[in-house]
C-alpha cells in the first residue's frame, strides 16, 4: 500500500501521517448506548488533553452531555428519513486529522457512497495514517454470526471481517440492553453474549501477542496445525464452516473445506446445492476448498488426508436413527479408528435452520431416466443365446449339468444394465432351465427343489453384481468428471493469469464459464456510477424487468439473485456477485437458452469455484489499479 487518494485526485503520501493508523475498538456486549458513551468519554478526555480528535458521525446516544465539543456531522440520508449519517470520507482524508471517532463499524453506507460498508471507510482512514476510534458488537464478526444468532434468537444482517478485530486495541463495554426495541435481553442471553465477547477478545489479544513473538524462542505459533472441515450437504454445513473458522483462528492455523462426492450423493440434488453454498461460505471466510470423488465419504477423507495432512478434523454429528445406527458404522467411528493421531471436533448441531442462497431442489419428474425397454430385450436375448448354446453342447457333446451357464447372462445383464434387466435375465434363466434342461423336458415343474436353489443363486448373483458394478461405475464417472473439471479450472486459472486488464479478464471469465457450463454469460462492473456490460458470451445479452431488478439487488446487496436462488427467482438470469474483502467488484450473470435453472446441482461446486477465482482476479486488478495510481481506493 502506498497511500490514499485525496479528493482532488492526488496521492496522500505527502500528508504528515504516513504510518498506518491505529484502530481502537470499543466492543459492546449486545446493543445499547453504553458502548458509544464510553467511546465519547475517552475522546472527550483526549481532547481536553490537547489531542485532535474529530467525531465524524453523530452518535446514537441518549446522553447528549457525552458529546465532545468538536463535532463534524457526516452527510445525512438524502431521502429525508431519519437514520445514521455516512462519513464525509473525502473531507476527512483531505483534512487528515490525528484521530477520528465513528460509531457502528458494521454500518451500511448509502448506495452513492464510495464504499458499501463503514469498515471499508475505516480501512481508508487507517491507511492514510489516521487513528480511528469506533464501536462494534462482537456478534457482528463474520465468524461469530451463527453463534450470536443462536444466543439472541435474532438475525445478524451486517458483519465485519475478523482481521480488523484481531488487529485492533480492544476495550470491552458491558451493555446488554436494546433501547431501540424497548426491551432487555434475558439473563441467559446476556451471559452468553458476555462470554462470547470476552472469549473473542481474548483470542484477538492472543493473536497480537503471537505476532510479536513470531520467530522468537517460545513462540506460541504452531506451524504444523491445519484444520480440515468436511461438509456433506446437510443443513448444518454453514455452522460447521464457521466452527472450523473459529478453531483455525484460535490455533492460528489455515483451514481447508472439502466435499466428498459419492455415487449415492449424486442422487440428492438439494444436498449438492447445500454443499456448494457451504464451500462458497468457506471461501469467503478464507478457506481453501476442494471436492474429492470417492466411493464413500470415509475413503474420500482418507485420500485427502494422505495428500494434505491435517491435525484437526471438523465433522457433523451422525444423522442415523434407529436400526441404521445399530447396523451401520458411523463416519465418526471410522475416523477415530483410522486416524488416532487426529483431533476430531464435532460442533453442537443446534437448530437445523441455516441460511441458504439456493432453494431446495425437488427431484423433477423424469430427471432420473428409467431403464430403456431395449435393455430388457437384450437381457432376454442373452438368455436365449445361452439356452441355444446349452442345447448345442448337449446334442453335439452330450454335456450334462449345464445350469451354471446361465450365470453368464445374469452377470452380464447386472454388470451392463440396471437391476431390472438383471432380474428379468434371472427369471428367464430359471424358466429355460426348468423347461429345457430338467427332466422330463419341455414341461414346467415350478415346485421342483432345483427351482428354489436357482432363484436364490441367480437372484443373489444379479443383485450383488449390480451393486458392485454400479458402485464402480459411479466412482469412475465421478473421477472422470472431477478430472475434466480440474483441467477446466487449470485452464481458467491460466487464462486469468494472462489477462492484464478488466476487459480481457471479463472476456476470459465469460468465455470459460460459457464453455464449461453451457450457458450464456455476461460480466458487469461499475463505470461512471452505473453498471455497464464489460463482456458477454455470446455478444447479445438481454434481460427483462425482473432480471434487471435481480441485477440491481445483487449489486447493491452483494447476494446471489435470480433463477435458482432465494431472491427474485422468477427471472431467467442468475446473477452472482464477485465479492472479496474489498467489497463487490463486479457481477456475473448467466442464463440457459431453454430458460431453466442455469446451474444444475452437479455443477454447483464447480460454479462456486469459478466464481471465487473470478472474484480474486478482479481483486488483483483493483489492487493493481490502486498501485498504479499511487492510491488504494
Amino acid at each position: 500500500m502506498t497511500g490514499v487518494s485525496t479528493p482532488d485526485g492526488g496521492s496522500a503520501d505527502h500528508l504528515p501521517n504516513k504510518k498506518r493508523g491505529r484502530l481502537r475498538l470499543f466492543v459492546g456486549v449486545g446493543p445499547g448506548p453504553a458502548v458509544t458513551d464510553r467511546m465519547l468519554q475517552v475522546v472527550d478526555a483526549l481532547q481536553e488533553a490537547g489531542r485532535e480528535v474529530v467525531v465524524a458521525v453523530r452518535p446514537e446516544s441518549r446522553r447528549q452531555t457525552a458529546l465532545p465539543r468538536d463535532v463534524t456531522v457526516g452527510t445525512m440520508e438524502q431521502n429525508g428519513q431519519a437514520g445514521e449519517p455516512d462519513l464525509e470520507l473525502d473531507e476527512l482524508l483531505a483534512k487528515c486529522p490525528a484521530a477520528v471517532a465513528v460509531t457502528d463499524l458494521a454500518h451500511d453506507n448509502l448506495p452513492n457512497a464510495r464504499h458499501r460498508r463503514r469498515w471499508q471507510d475505516v480501512e481508508d482512514l487507517l491507511a492514510a495514517g489516521i487513528d480511528v476510534f469506533t464501536t462494534v458488537d462482537a456478534a457482528s464478526l463474520a465468524s461469530m454470526k451463527d453463534v450470536a444468532e443462536a444466543i439472541t434468537g435474532t438475525s445478524v444482517d451486517r458483519t465485519v471481517p475478523d482481521a480488523l478485530f484481531d488487529a485492533a486495541e480492544l476495550e470491552v463495554v458491558d451493555s446488554a440492553t436494546s433501547p431501540e426495541q424497548g426491551r432487555v435481553l434475558s439473563q441467559p442471553a446476556t451471559s452468553g453474549l458476555r462470554v462470547l465477547t470476552l472469549r473473542r477478545a481474548a483470542l484477538a489479544i492472543d493473536h497480537q501477542i503471537d505476532a510479536h513473538q513470531e520467530g522468537a524462542p517460545g513462540s506460541l505459533v504452531q506451524a504444523m496445525d491445519r484444520v480440515l472441515v468436511a461438509v456433506s450437504g446437510s443443513r448444518n454445513g454453514p455452522a460447521l464452516i464457521r466452527a472450523a473458522k473459529r478453531l483455525a483462528t484460535a490455533l492460528h492455523a489455515p483451514f481447508h473445506a472439502i466435499h466428498v462426492e459419492t455415487p449415492r450423493g449424486e442422487r440428492d440434488l438439494t444436498a449438492r446445492r447445500r454443499a456448494a453454498d457451504a464451500l462458497g461460505l468457506a471461501a469467503k471466510l478464507g478457506a481453501t476448498i476442494s471436492t474429492v470423488p470417492a466411493t464413500g465419504v470415509a475413503k474420500g477423507i482418507d485420500h485427502h488426508l494422505l495428500a494434505s495432512p491435517a491435525s484437526h478434523l471438523v465433522l457433523g454429528g451422525s444423522s442415523a436413527r434407529g436400526l441404521a445406527r445399530m447396523f451401520f458404522r458411523s463416519l465418526l467411528a471410522d475416523m477415530l479408528e483410522r486416524h488416532r493421531g487426529l483431533s476430531l471436533h464435532v460442533p453442537s448441531q443446534g437448530s437445523d435452520e441455516t441460511e441458504m442462497s439456493s432453494p431446495p431442489v425437488p427431484l423433477a419428474k423424469g430427471s432420473r431416466p428409467g431403464t430403456p425397454p431395449v435393455h430388457y430385450l437384450y437381457a432376454v436375448a442373452m438368455v436365449a443365446a445361452t439356452i441355444a448354446t446349452a442345447e448345442l453342447l448337449r446334442v453335439l457333446a452330450g454335456a450334462r449339468g449345464l445350469n451354471l451357464l446361465f450365470l453368464l447372462p445374469v452377470i452380464a445383464a447386472a454388470a451392463r444394465f440396471r437391476i431390472g434387466p438383471a432380474l428379468v435375465a434371472a427369471i428367464a434363466s430359471i424358466f429355460c432351465v426348468n423347461f429345457f434342461l430338467l427332466a422330463p423336458e419341455l414341461s414346467l415343474k415350478l415346485a421342483a427343489p432345483q427351482n428354489v436353489v436357482l432363484v436364490a443363486v441367480l437372484g443373489g448373483v444379479a443383485v450383488y453384481t449390480n451393486l458392485i458394478t454400479a458402485q464402480l461405475r459411479g466412482g469412475a464417472t465421478l473421477s472422470a468428471r472431477s478430472a475434466q473439471e480440474n483441467a477446466g479450472l487449470v485452464s481458467f486459472a491460466q487464462g486469468l493469469a494472462r489477462a492484464s486488464d478488466w476487459e480481457e479478464t471479463a472476456r476470459c471469465v465469460c468465455r470459460e464459464i460459457s464453455s464449461q457450463l453451457n450457458v450464456q454469460a455476461v460480466m458487469l462492473r461499475e463505470k461512471d456510477g452505473d453498471l455497464a456490460v464489460t463482456a458477454s458470451c455470446p455478444a447479445d445479452a438481454k434481460w427483462g424487468p425482473i432480471d434487471q431488478a435481480a441485477l440491481d439487488w445483487c449489486w447493491h446487496e452483494g447476494q446471489a439473485t435470480g433463477s435458482g436462488t432465494m431472491t427474485l427467482a422468477a427471472g431467467e438470469w442468475r446473477f452472482e456477485p464477485l465479492k472479496t474483502s474489498l467489497g463487490t467488484l463486479a457481477v456475473l450473470g448467466i442464463v440457459r437458452d431453454d430458460g431453466r435453472n442455469p446451474i444444475s446441482a452437479d455443477r454447483s461446486v464447480l460454479f462456486a469455484t469459478l466464481v471465487i477465482q473470478a472474484a480474486l482476479a478482479h481483486e488483483r486488478l483493483k489492487l493493481e489499479d490502486g498501485l498504479r495510481r499511487g492510491s488504494i481506493i
